[in-house]
């Protein structure tokens, strides 16, 4: 029995050796000076996570850690998203009339001054057109204000082969408190739009704060969708994008756009779609190369053109777009601060002060930056582990024990039987 449990401690030992410690600081590859532009003693400071920083850390930023002269300092990671607060305005449009080949146009009666309003939506079912819009505000109907002379609303509705459409039919203006608006929809000699009404709002925005990137990208013609491919790589998984805008010396052209996203360029999904075009005649002058998509950490990214039957577009650069992630964490001046990074097999840090950060005023906390990145001199590669290694020692292993505890059970029966 002596002998049964040696081999019982030799095996729990070697079970053991893949488990990890707290945190080590030599496992951490990267490290990053963080400094606080401040003056007082200490508080609360938020911290940008800029792109070099994503491409050293894993795809779900397990790894990121804060630490001082005292250890780990808690942190929790937000993202900046946009902040838009709208109210919808009753109105009662009339006047509504169209003058052929030149121009649609109606008024909308807000029913009273003081009123604060900075947009209209037009509503129409009317598919795959671009016009020039004039957007104007009065207080009696007789003295009447430019407030937009070149917004522009689009539609486009593919519905052959994947399915794709694309609208913007809202005409932004500063905001006022007009009375009544009046919109002036150019035709330009096309055929004129079926209007069904429309929304006047009143809308609060404070943008997301964006992050933006220049990945490498390859263009190739794609025959058989009869598309222009524009495969774009970040460099490494994890990093956020939901958005971008091409780059072109070509003119007067109108395509659908779908984007996919991959880990490894041979499988792909559908993100999202979008539309582009780019227009200056008599008619119609105006241009959209930017398009959004479902956010995305996959770190290749496929733009498809869709060029039916014309000839592709010349694609000079492409920038990708994504919204900031931020850390906010507990800052003491006294005390020296970095960020680390780079630790593979890191596990996602979890602390209080993610439950206590909804309590801190985030308007007043103090602004943290970090330096270069820098090798980690502490870090000591991590060696590779016996059953990585040599696959085949711990199935032998065991099997050698299991031999063994055979042997010893049998040679128990068997005395226990004679006795």
């Amino acid at each position: 029995m002596k002998l049964a449990k040696i081999f019982l401690a030799t095996f729990l030992l070697f079970a053991a050796f893949n488990t990890f410690a707290d945190f080590n600081q030599k496992l951490w590859q990267y490290q990053s000076k963080i400094t606080v532009d401040n003056q007082s003693k200490g508080g609360y400071a938020t911290l940008d996570i800029p792109s070099t920083v994503f491409e050293k850390l894993n795809s779900n930023l397990s790894d990121l850690r804060i630490v001082n002269e005292d250890g780990e300092v808690p942190f929790v990671a937000a993202t900046q998203n946009a902040k838009n607060y709208t109210s919808d305005l009753p109105g009662r449009v009339y006047n509504l009339g169209t003058k052929l080949g030149i121009s649609t146009s109606f008024e909308i009666d807000l029913g009273q001054k003081g009123l604060a309003h900075s947009g209209v939506t037009i509503e129409t079912p009317s598919e795959n057109f671009k016009r020039g819009v004039e957007v104007y505000g009065s207080n009696d109907t007789a003295n009447w204000q430019l407030l937009n002379g070149k917004g522009q609303i689009f539609d486009y509705t593919n519905r052959e082969g994947d399915y794709i459409n694309s609208r913007y039919t809202t005409i932004s203006y500063p905001e006022g408190t007009w009375k009544f608006l009046r919109v002036v929809i150019n035709d330009s000699g096309e055929i004129p739009l079926n209007i069904t009404g429309a929304k006047v709002t009143r809308e609060v925005k404070e943008n997301a704060k964006e992050i933006s990137y220049t990945p490498a990208f390859e263009v190739s013609e794609n025959s058989k969708n009869k598309s222009t491919d524009v495969v774009l790589d970040l460099g490494q998984e994890g990093i956020p994008h939901s958005g971008g805008e091409l780059s072109t010396n070509s003119e007067i052209f109108s395509r659908g756009v779908v984007v996919y996203e991959s880990a490894d360029k041979n499988t792909w999904s559908t993100i999202g779609q979008g539309y582009i075009f780019s227009v200056d005649t008599p008619k119609f002058a105006g241009q959209n190369l930017s398009f959004n998509y479902s956010e995305s950490r996959k770190r290749y990214v496929k733009i498809s053109i869709l060029n039916q039957d014309d000839k592709p577009i010349n694609i000079l650069s492409v920038k990708l777009s994504g919204t900031v992630r931020n850390i906010i964490f507990k800052y003491n001046n006294d005390k020296h601060y970095a960020l680390f990074m780079g630790n593979p097999k890191a596990v996602a840090s979890q602390y209080d002060f993610g439950q206590l950060v909804q309590y801190i005023d985030t308007a007043g906390l103090l602004k943290a930056d970090v330096g270069p990145i820098e090798t980690n001199s502490d870090y000591v590669t991590p060696q590779i582990p016996l059953s990585e290694s040599s696959p085949y020692i711990l199935p032998t292993f065991l099997v050698v024990v299991v031999i063994i505890l055979f042997i010893l059970v049998a040679r128990l029966f068997m005395t226990t039987k004679k006795q």
